[in-house]
């Protein structure tokens, strides 16, 4: 059942116009229409104003993909070093931003409430993309392998950007992009346990679409993959599942629109809006997965008491409610009729006092817990923070198993082995110290019988290295020290 929770607790650029005397009045009239129709749409569309206007920073990091067969980056935040090996990370956050593509702010924000919350940035990775604009490149001497979207399209996984004022040889989603930071991040940190997607207002929007849509773990082996949840803070629309909405008038009841509303707004079930007219990586996923995923994924809705006021005021939106308040407990509604009691995984939180601000709602305590002490769908641990007096963890066998290496130190050129026992088939892989796998086998374990590999190091320079082993009931990382 869905349920829901109260917790108390631009760059403006001037250019003088001058105008002849002789310009005919008419094309004056237009003019002044035109301008009129951008300040309304700056007030009516807040997001849009967002979109004429280059980002005022952008980080130096730099996250390399290869994008059929071409090397295209975007710039990024996080507080480690990112593709390095980190095995003492339990916990990691995917940090999106706003509109205003803002990521120094919104990672900011999330490295901040990390510090408030205890010690919870001691084993908390924390990492922001950044998806740039095209308009962002005329402010900045950005790179050519420097990857962008056309306005708003990164939020709803559309393919990057290729004008020609901007030629790219490739061109990939922005929800591939995701799940290519969700691998990335799994891969190197061994002991990660939960791992988290969220973003407020246009990075909510991708939160919640990405939870129906997103691909990253599906195939990942049951002993890699950690927990996945996401939190949609300050979301402005949804994506509805069939041709119904709420009646007006009557929003606890659901019902195909009326052809006077279909008329004035033909887009109204469309994509991100609904399930007509998906992009690529949507389709590729189908409709009726995309159901089952939004049934069976852990997410976790916040919004702001205060989001009463009319933003968001795409046509489509309005189907779903006349502002962002009121459309998230239609939705609620929405889910709970749609599927009913099954669907526990989602849940709705209103957080009194606080409207769109970031840096204000994920300050709040209920946000602050379910990012870094909450463990997922995890009966043990409730959303409060607290243990059931009459529930008992029952003891992890994640790592029952017996992990040998030797000779360490190894010298170059001498064979580094690892034994293995106590565990079923077991991949090991060696990586060096700047998370790079170097190496990789794979052993076959039975109680009885040990499994050993023995890997070559002549072709490694002397060094720090770390051994991965991984199978059902093992994930455990060992360093060597190679000497010449």
């Amino acid at each position: 059942m869905v349920t829901r929770t109260t917790q108390s607790s631009p760059i403006t650029r001037h250019k003088t116009i001058l105008i002849p005397q002789r310009v005919p009045l008419l094309l004056i009239f237009f003019a002044l229409l035109f301008a009129l129709l951008l300040l309304l749409l700056s007030l009516t569309w807040a997001p849009a104003a967002h979109a004429f206007v280059p980002v005022d920073s952008i980080p130096s990091p730099r996250m390399y993909m290869d994008v059929e067969g071409h090397p295209l980056c975007i710039p990024y935040l996080c507080n480690r070093q990112f593709e390095a090996v980190h095995p003492d990370v339990k916990r990691a956050v995917i940090m999106l931003h706003a509109g205003n593509r803002r990521a120094v702010n919104h990672f900011n924000i999330m490295l901040s409430t990390a510090m408030d919350y205890g010690n919870a940035g001691e084993y908390t990775l924390i990492f922001t993309p950044q998806f740039l604009y095209w308009v962002d490149f005329g402010e900045w001497d950005l790179e050519d392998d420097v990857l962008y979207w056309m306005y708003f399209e990164w939020y709803v996984g559309n393919l990057s950007g290729n004008i020609d004022q901007l030629p790219r040889p490739a061109q990939i989603s922005s929800f591939a992009i995701v799940d290519t930071i969700m691998h990335r991040i799994v891969d190197t940190c061994p002991n990660l346990e939960v791992l988290i997607l969220t973003g407020n207002s246009a990075g909510g929007k991708m939160t919640s679409l990405y939870s129906a849509g997103g691909r990253a773990l599906d195939d990942m082996p049951s002993f890699q993959r950690p927990e996945l949840f996401y939190m949609s803070v300050n979301n402005g629309h949804f994506m509805y599942l069939n041709d119904q909405r709420p009646v007006p008038g009557n929003p606890g009841q659901f019902a195909y629109p009326e052809q006077q509303y279909i008329d004035l707004c033909p887009t109204w079930n469309d994509y991100p809006f609904g399930m007509n007219e998906l992009n690529g990586y949507m389709a590729a996923q189908g409709r009726a997965r995309l159901y089952r995923n939004l049934l069976r994924r852990e997410t976790h809705y916040m919004i702001g008491e205060l989001e009463d006021n009319p933003v968001d005021t795409f046509c489509e939106a309005l189907f779903q409610g006349e502002h962002r308040l009121e459309r998230h407990l239609i939705y609620e509604a929405y889910l709970d009729y749609l599927y009913g009691d099954p669907a526990e995984n989602v849940t709705l939180h209103v957080i009194d006092g606080v409207g769109h601000a970031a840096n204000v709602i994920y300050h709040k305590p209920l946000l602050q817990e379910y990012l870094f002490s909450y463990l997922g769908s995890d009966p043990t641990h409730p959303p409060d923070g607290t243990v059931p007096a009459n529930v008992t963890p029952e003891p992890s066998s994640r790592n029952a198993c017996e992990v040998q290496i030797g000779p360490n130190p190894v010298r170059v050129g001498e064979m580094l082995t690892v034994r293995v026992t106590g565990t079923s088939a077991t991949e090991i892989r060696l990586y060096d110290i700047l998370g790079r796998q170097v190496a990789s086998g794979t052993v076959a374990v039975s109680a009885a019988s040990p499994g050993t590999i023995a890997f070559h190091t002549n072709h490694l320079a002397s060094g720090v290295y770390v051994v991965r082993v991984m199978g059902d009931r093992v994930n455990q990382w060992r360093k060597v020290v190679l000497l010449h």
